[in-house]
């Protein structure tokens, strides 16, 4: 079966939907009933250059197998992708650049299925599959820059609309497809993201200490995982923070793992002002193979987002073996089951005194590492493709 799929998500550095792309079209690559197309901004990518792609995000799992003409190859595309960032309107305008190559790859294989990972369907004949992360931009608009709200305005309805099939990453998106959308819930399938084999991975007491030195960790610490930006709600984690005696915030300092995002100058005076007193440690963004490591040290995560499709870091944490507290709206508790304690994001004092329950309570804390492991089993990248590949097969 020939599978057609925008590859832009692919290009380094990844956010969640680049990494959820890759991880599933790495699976496809794999399996003989699947010849994969990659659809990019100027032209089409074949098996080979996909996995250069896909292994270009990952360099710490470099192989050495990209050949040097494929390399020059992703190194021009790059080149290609920086200058369209220098132009006015740049969402606008490389949206209209891949629409119109997008269509005429499509046209070059009138067989196939085109699998959109990223909400936006271009206007292509084939039969179409559209996966949708979230809808966080009707519910919170005040959390997004203006031209990503115009482009999913723009698009999302229409790309709803002619899809043969549609993605959720969890029954909370499906339902609010079919709450703000009016989608038929029989025309929404279930793909949630996968955690992979290196979360569940024993490592020795060697390599744990080893990542305590190279990013100075302290011996116990609260995680936070995410890009830095205003839908992750690290404003009202570090207020909650704060709230903790400062006994407490001395023994169990912040460090926060991810690149900047969107409204991320927001936080800094707050995060500078901890930084100055020792109870926070920002390491920006960690490579893939290192963070399980990260993870695992914690004393516990902190996931206080105020709307996900799904979220990641919840399983990542469960999968280590590290207890989590997360919001209790959105996707966040279908995703921690009765696994986490779940603390209201807006209230900074439901969130603090989660934090100090799982700091001062260790019984506890071992039985939700415990029960967050078994949870965490049903979400792996293996069982998400098997999906995506039934999908893809039923939409033909």
């Amino acid at each position: 079966m020939q599978v057609v799929f925008d590859i832009n998500p692919l290009y380094p550095p990844r956010t969640g939907i680049g990494h959820y792309t890759a991880r599933l079209a790495e699976n496809l690559l794999q399996d003989d009933a699947f010849q994969l197309i990659g659809a990019g901004l100027f032209n089409s990518l074949d098996s080979k250059m996909i996995h250069a792609l896909i292994k270009a995000g990952y360099p710490d799992q470099q192989t050495n197998q990209a050949t040097p003409s494929l390399e020059k190859q992703l190194s021009a595309i790059e080149v290609l992708r920086n200058i369209l960032r220098s132009v006015p309107l740049v969402r606008s305008v490389k949206q209209g650049i891949a629409n119109r190559t997008n269509i005429r790859i499509a046209k070059q294989f009138p067989d196939a299925v085109f699998w959109v990972p990223n909400y936006i369907c271009p206007p292509v004949d084939n039969p179409s599959v559209v996966t949708i992360h979230d809808l966080s931009h009707l519910r919170f608009k005040e959390v997004h820059p203006n031209a990503r709200i115009k482009w999913l305005e723009k698009g999302l309805a229409d790309s709803i609309e002619r899809a043969t099939k549609l993605i959720a990453v969890s029954e909370f998106t499906r339902q609010e497809i079919v709450n703000l959308f009016g989608a038929k819930e029989e025309k929404i399938q279930i793909v949630s993201p996968g955690v992979g084999p290196e979360f569940f991975q024993q490592y020795t007491e060697d390599q744990l200490n080893q990542s305590r030195k190279k990013y100075h960790l302290p011996e116990n610490y609260l995680l936070s995982v995410g890009t830095l930006e205003p839908r992750k709600n690290l404003s009202g984690l570090l207020k909650a923070f704060q709230q903790l005696p400062k006994k407490l915030r001395s023994l169990y300092p912040l460090v926060l793992v991810g690149a900047k995002g969107w409204g991320h100058n927001r936080l800094d005076e707050d995060v500078e002002r901890l930084e100055r007193q020792g109870e926070l440690l920002r390491l920006g963004y960690v490579p893939q193979n290192e963070l399980p490591l990260v993870y695992k040290n914690a004393t516990l995560l902190a996931y206080m987002s105020i709307y996900e499709g799904f979220g990641m870091p919840i399983a990542e944490a469960m999968a280590a073996g590290v207890p989590v507290v997360c919001s209790d709206i959105s996707a966040m508790p279908e995703v921690a089951k009765d696994t986490a304690l779940l603390a209201n994001p807006h209230a900074p004092e439901s969130i603090a005194e989660c934090l100090q329950r799982l700091i001062e309570e260790p019984e506890f804390r071992k039985k939700c590492i415990s029960s967050g492991r078994i949870e965490a089993k049903e979400h792996t990248w293996t069982n998400s493709a098997i999906r995506l590949k039934e999908i893809l097969l039923g939409s033909v």
